[in-house]
């Protein structure tokens, strides 16, 4: 079956979807044995098409403010995919090599369990939720975000190092049965905020840098002038001055207008992105 069918079968009409710049709330064409998603809209907030027999997310949804799931297909990697997600992406029980062509950013959790993944090249940058990479024959954790919300678990995996390990994981750090040396001390050298689950020795090593103060202060409970200060400092980075210059003068609806004028300029970065999802959430961000 395709997702033109599903339509056609579910809402009477195979074009149901077909219009571009309409806004769906939520598609669960889950468990229908769909092949394609020909036919699906490109904006949604929830699409839900997992149980299916999918090997390709092209066609799919452009941009979903919701969530995604696509587990249980028969996916190799997530070409197609939204390149960002309001809530969580699941992709997990697919057959999966890569993750490139995934969302460079989620407002909650990702989840690619039960795969075929040997290293996290492509995974997103920002996860506002868990990583959950568990259950994959993982060498190492190269491409892992560097930045988690919560909780990081790389467990029931073959790495044999912790080199690339988050920045930043405000949750916890699960780690069990891999190929760690057990009698071996391993320094990581990251932020864990929560407690370390793990049958090796691990030592942690704060790597506390300009852009990880900054990624913690926009999580405090109160955002404030210094936080956004240190926010601009980044976009200086990112070779931006004048745009960056005229938004830190900026106050009030001059300053969302630059900022998503900087957006469209920096491509919507993950820190835009980061950015966009607390100035839509918490006007106390741009509090004076």
């Amino acid at each position: 079956m395709t997702f033109k069918e599903w339509a056609a079968a579910i809402k009477g009409d195979p074009e149901f979807y077909s219009n571009d710049k309409m806004m769906y709330s939520d598609v669960n064409c889950s468990g229908y044995g769909i092949t394609t998603l020909e036919g699906a809209p490109k904006l949604c907030y929830d699409f839900k098409c997992q149980n299916n027999k999918l090997k390709t997310l092209k066609y799919g949804p452009e941009t979903c403010s919701g969530n995604y799931n696509c587990n249980n297909n028969l996916l190799e990697n997530l070409e197609g995919a939204p390149k960002y997600t309001g809530g969580y992406f699941e992709c997990s029980g697919n057959k999966l090599k890569t993750l490139k062509g995934g969302p460079s950013y989620t407002g909650l959790h990702f989840k690619c369990s039960s795969n075929d993944l040997k290293n996290l090249e492509g995974a997103p940058i920002f996860v506002g939720g868990s990583f959950l990479c568990n259950d994959n024959p993982l060498e190492n954790l190269k491409g892992c975000p560097k930045y988690v919300k919560n909780n990081f678990n790389c467990s029931n995996t073959k790495i044999d190092n912790l080199n690339d390990i988050p920045k930043l994981i405000e949750g916890d750090f699960i780690c069990k049965n891999t190929n760690l040396d057990p009698n071996k001390s391993h320094k990581v050298f990251s932020n864990i905020r929560g407690v370390i689950v793990s049958d090796v020795p691990i030592t942690v090593v704060k790597d506390v840098n300009e852009e990880i103060e900054a990624l913690i202060d926009i999580y405090e409970e109160n955002y404030t002038k210094e936080s956004w200060h240190k926010i601009i400092q980044m976009i200086y980075e990112k070779e931006n001055r004048d745009l960056a210059e005229k938004m830190d003068a900026a106050k009030g609806e001059e300053r969302d207008k630059l900022f998503f004028e900087l957006g469209e300029k920096m491509g919507y970065t993950v820190l835009t992105k980061e950015m966009h999802e607390l100035m839509m959430t918490d006007l106390r961000y741009f509090k004076n």
